[in-house]
C-alpha cells in the first residue's frame, strides 16, 4: 500500500476550488464570446442593409440626372426653335 503525503489530503480542496473557478471564468468568456458574435453579426446586416440603401439612392440619383439633362436637351430645342 503506497501512503499519501499529507499535503495532498489539503491540497485537493484548493485545486477543486481553483477547477471550479477556472468552469466558471471559462463559461463567462464563452458568454462574452456570444455576446459580441452577437453584435458583430447585427452590425454587418445593418451595413449590409445601409449598402443596400445608399446603392438605391444612388441610383435613383442617377435617373433623376438622365431625366433632368433630357428635360434641358428638350428646353434647349424648343428655345432654339423660337429663334
Amino acid at each position: 500500500k503506497v501512503e499519501q503525503a499529507p499535503w495532498v489530503a489539503e491540497e485537493v480542496p484548493a485545486v477543486n476550488r481553483d477547477a471550479c473557478r477556472d468552469l466558471d471564468h471559462k463559461d463567462a468568456e464563452d458568454q462574452v464570446i456570444d455576446d459580441v458574435n452577437t453584435i458583430v453579426s447585427a452590425i454587418a446586416a445593418a451595413v449590409e442593409e445601409q449598402f443596400t440603401t445608399t446603392k438605391e439612392i444612388s441610383d435613383n440619383v442617377s435617373q433623376a440626372s438622365e431625366g433632368i439633362k433630357e428635360v434641358t436637351v428638350d428646353v434647349a430645342h424648343m428655345l432654339h426653335g423660337f429663334r
